[in-house]
């Protein structure tokens, strides 16, 4: 059954490859044989067959030497859906090497915006205390693609929050032509430096434009006890569309019990 399953890993249909390359994980995966096959596939004419025996061997086997060496392979291989795996799996399993960071680092310049927007979150998850990660997850904030310009600003507030360098740029992309990147840039600034008159002021101008309901929320919740957070929310509440009065109006209820509240009961609150 075995010596069939393996010849069958070779057989012409890509389809019928990958899924031997699975069943004898799933069956065999203390079998050197089976190892090596699944290796031997990161290297197959299919990109779909490369794809599952990256999947199948770092999960199975993920300290294996092989695999690193196929890793670094496949970082440069021809398909996008094969190289991001391969970035991803070379930052979690092998982070204590300058190698593996290096060749994340430089796969930065990748022409797909799914592998860039993978190496940025592998950096910032993998290697926070590096300064040239640092300055490449921030630079990725000005990427070509909005997905890879939301994953930088996101991860670089999770992970140098209140830092200096993040600041700047966030402020920026909260003019950015998606609306989903400007969002994330003022939850950014809103929870890292709140104190900011930029950041307050930021929100406003937000909160007569497209991101409208999501800046008066910021509002509310960040400056629930500013007058004139109450001030900008009442005169949204008058020339907002019928659609969007139930938030206004939930916003009112809401700020008028922080007006009730003593400021003891509402201790994170800002004034």
């Amino acid at each position: 059954m075995r010596r069939l399953i393996l010849a069958l890993a070779r057989h012409p249909d890509p389809k019928l490859r990958w899924q031997m390359l699975e069943f004898m994980a799933e069956f065999w995966p203390h079998d050197s044989e089976a190892r090596r096959a699944t290796i031997a596939a990161t290297r197959d004419d299919a990109a779909t067959v490369r794809q599952t025996a990256f999947e199948i061997a770092r999960y199975t086997w993920p300290g294996d030497l092989e695999l690193r060496a196929a890793l670094m392979a496949g970082v440069r291989d021809a398909a996008g859906d094969v190289r991001w795996i391969a970035v991803q799996s070379l930052a979690r399993l092998w982070p204590q090497e300058d190698e593996a960071r290096q060749v994340v680092l430089a796969a930065l310049d990748d022409g797909d915006a799914t592998v860039r927007s993978t190496v940025v979150e592998a950096l910032a998850e993998q290697w926070p205390d590096r300064p040239e990660v640092r300055r490449a997850v921030l630079a990725a904030i000005g990427d070509p693609d909005s997905t890879v310009r939301n994953s930088a600003l996101r991860l670089s507030g999770d992970r140098w929050p209140g830092h200096d360098e993040v600041r700047a740029p966030a402020l920026l992309a909260t003019t950015d032509e998606d609306p989903w990147v400007a969002l994330t840039a003022l939850k950014v600034l809103a929870q890292r430096w709140p104190d900011d008159p930029e950041t307050r002021a930021a929100v406003e101008h937000c909160a007569d434009g497209p991101l409208r309901v999501e800046a008066l929320r910021l509002l509310a919740l960040v400056w629930p006890r500013d007058a004139a957070t109450l001030r900008t929310v009442e005169r949204a509440a008058r020339e907002v569309p019928a659609a969007e009065r139930a938030v206004t109006t939930s916003l009112l209820t809401f700020l008028a019990g922080f007006a009730a509240a003593s400021p003891d009961d509402t201790p994170g609150a800002r004034r």
